[in-house]
Parts: structure tokens; sequence; C-alpha cells
């Protein structure tokens, strides 16, 4: 999940589970390391983000600190992702009959910078899960966050 994954990257003092658990070899563990000591020392940022069928909200159950947070109503913090800019940053796109994607933005406190963007990519389960790669809204604000980003 990318939110696994830019929070081994970005959120200080945190060890990834997969890094300390040796998966993926020594050479993803390497690689990965070399990739957050730039987030850490602050040569790598995140430019923009574009996500579809979010399954953060089940994910996020995972781990004891992100319950603990939510439960106290505090939120994820944005910036433990890279998610740093006054300007909209991430875009979680959500479809209602997709049965595995949420909208994703209220988890996160201050949300200022992510954005939820509802869309019809199918009628039936199935097809709104998959049809996020064809839907002409997804494209068109995934285009328009790289560009905005870009200037």
């Amino acid at each position: 999940m990318i939110h696994d994954f830019l929070f081994g990257l970005f959120k200080k003092g945190h060890g990834p589970d997969f890094v300390q658990q040796y998966q993926g070899g020594p050479w993803a563990s390497q690689e990965f390391q070399k990739w957050r000591n730039k987030a850490q020392d602050g040569e790598l940022t995140l430019g923009g983000l574009s996500c579809a069928a979010s399954q953060l909200p089940l994910m996020i159950m995972r781990k004891q600190i992100m319950i603990d947070k939510l439960f106290n109503h505090e939120g994820l913090d944005p910036a433990d992702i890279g998610v740093v800019s006054s300007g909209i940053q991430l875009k979680f796109f959500y479809d209602i009959d997709d049965l595995l994607g949420f909208a994703s933005r209220n988890l996160y406190s201050p949300n200022h910078a992510i954005m939820d963007i509802q869309v019809d990519s199918g009628d039936l389960p199935l097809s709104a899960h998959v049809g996020y790669w064809e839907n002409e809204v997804v494209s068109r604000e995934t285009a328009k966050l790289f560009y905005d980003y870009a200037q």
C-alpha cells in the first residue's frame, strides 16, 4: 500500500517492518534505505500523488499507533507520508459502487492538501473497482495535479 511505503520513507523515527524483517531480500532493504535516507535528509520530497480505490480506511487497523490517533480524534499527520504543501498534493478517487475503494481525506489532519473526488467508474462492484484507469475525471484530475506541481 502506498501509504505504508511513504510512511516508511518520510516518518521520522519509524523503521519500516519489511526492512526490519529483511523482507524482499538484502537488495530491497538496501535500496529502500538509500531513498529513506534521502527523504529523512530533505533531499527527496513528494511532488503529487493520485490514488484510486483507496483501501486505507480498512488497512489503517494494522498499526496500533494509527488506531490510537484516530481514537483520540487526532487524525493521521499528512507530513508522515510527505504531504506538506499548501496546495493540493494528494487526490483520492473513489466510486460509491466500489466495495474496496473509499474516500480517505478525513483520516488526515490537517487535510488541506488532500482532496477526495467521487467518480463513476462503473455500476457494478467489479467494474467500479477496475474502471478508474479508463475514467476521464481520474485522468484529467491526475494530469492537472502533476501539471500544477510542475509549474
